[in-house]
């Protein structure tokens, strides 16, 4: 085979490797060469793209013995040293790989051509598809897989930093955020390549629409407009508490650390408390003040079933405080819910005993604060409990109801049917596994 009458490789041929590779050079080299690229371990025919003639010649530069022939029948060794390939076998190799980087390259320019041409043909049919959808009636129902695309073949066209995204995509890549977590919207960002926006585009997002959640800051404002999305001006709340790991943060949007124990005035926490510029200020505060070791959630719902929940309100805590604290900051969640123009009907939380005195206070179940007015707005719900209900002992007239959370309470009941110390009573009578086990 002459290497100087082929215009082109094939494809088998530039796919060729180990024993089939060896028979091709030794058929279109010479069996010189061709052990040659055997010393070097040179198994494959696309290898040559980015080699070059010196690098494969270069360890007939070495003193080892055992290639002495070869050097001999390849080229020449001077006085000093020096190897010198022969004329013929470098324009033999020239060639082979000036085949092997044509071939290379002819494939990368083909496959660019069908890729545009792939895009072309892609894009004209969203285009033609948007034009579609454009003309309908109801723009809301134009899918977002349109400008997608769209966004995508428009930046792939432009570096990293040059990235744009318009107001639709950047709120669908908000929902993937918040609905599948900072690790899923990660993952799809890296292998979607010039899709979705960077995470820090995200939260600055998040923070120019007020989506973050500040310690110790209560947002009856977008409760309101959480109300107002559910249109329903009526809500539960519910308030739980979690152990944490302590840990001191500064938040540079609040100019604030987070991590301290925020104090409760009128059990309400008060929102960035800790901020200064001083730095004998903040080592008092490492040194005396004491940190957060639980995280203190409350959580808003409207009675419309089909209603996601709400974050009202997250800060840290010690888990000392009174049931008082407890009853002033649901009054005040109260207060300021009625100002917003919504209504609490109730609130649940734990069976910690501090809450359940609260809600004694609150619902003037055998004990009462003589110094503090829940009815003054004058909302009362005025409950009608049926006469037969002779033991059902309740005011008549409540600012807002009370429930133990239903996943506690069942807790509670499993902890109590599965202990062997501790029985489960109701009234009179006992309960056991034999009482469940006939239910179901």
């Amino acid at each position: 085979m002459d290497l100087f009458q082929l215009n082109e490789l094939t494809d088998d041929t530039v796919n060729l490797c180990n024993n089939d590779f060896y028979n091709f050079l030794e058929n279109s080299l010479n069996k010189d060469l061709c052990e040659l690229f055997r010393v070097q371990a040179i198994r494959h025919m696309t290898s040559l793209s980015s080699i070059t003639i010196d690098r494969i010649i270069e360890i007939l530069t070495l003193d080892i013995g055992d290639l002495n022939n070869l050097k001999k029948s390849l080229g020449f060794v001077t006085s000093d040293g020096k190897f010198h390939l022969r004329l013929g076998h470098r324009n033999l190799l020239e060639r082979l790989l000036l085949l092997v980087k044509s071939k290379k390259n002819s494939s990368i320019k083909n496959s660019d051509l069908s890729n545009q041409c792939m895009k072309e043909q892609i894009h004209e049919k969203c285009l033609e598809m948007w034009r579609k959808a454009s003309n309908s009636s109801n723009v809301t129902y134009i899918p977002v897989l349109f400008s997608w695309i769209n966004s995508i073949f428009q930046n792939l066209q432009k570096t990293k930093n040059k990235y744009r995204y318009d107001n639709q995509i950047q709120e669908f890549a908000l929902l993937i955020f918040i609905l599948g977590g900072r690790n899923c919207y990660e993952f799809l960002r890296l292998n979607l390549p010039s899709a979705l926006p960077h995470i820090t585009n995200l939260e600055l997002l998040i923070r120019n629409q007020e989506f973050k959640v500040i310690e110790c800051e209560f947002r009856f404002n977008l409760l309101k407009e959480y109300s107002r999305s559910t249109n329903c001006n009526y809500i539960f709340v519910a308030e739980d508490a979690t152990r944490s790991i302590s840990c001191i943060d500064y938040d540079v949007q609040s100019n604030s650390f987070i991590g301290f124990l925020a104090p409760l005035v009128n059990g309400v926490p008060q929102s960035n408390f800790f901020r200064t510029e001083k730095f004998n200020v903040l080592k008092e505060w490492f040194d005396e003040a004491d940190t957060s070791k639980f995280i203190n959630l409350h959580m808003a719902k409207s009675l419309k079933s089909s209603a996601p929940p709400f974050i009202l309100c997250a800060y840290g805590s010690n888990n000392k405080f009174e049931a008082i604290d407890v009853l002033r900051r649901w009054l005040y969640i109260y207060h300021e819910s009625l100002i917003q123009g919504l209504r609490v009907i109730g609130f649940s939380t734990d069976g910690d005993s501090r809450y359940l005195r609260a809600m004694r206070l609150c619902s003037r179940f055998f004990a009462e604060l003589p110094n503090l007015n829940l009815f003054k707005y004058n909302d009362q719900l005025d409950i009608k409990i049926p006469d037969k209900w002779s033991w059902f002992f309740m005011k008549q007239q409540q600012i807002f109801f009370f429930m133990q959370d239903p996943i506690h309470i069942a807790t509670k009941i499993r902890n109590r049917l599965l202990s062997k110390l501790a029985n489960l009573k109701m009234g009179d009578f006992s309960i056991d596994m034999k009482d469940l086990v006939e239910l179901i």
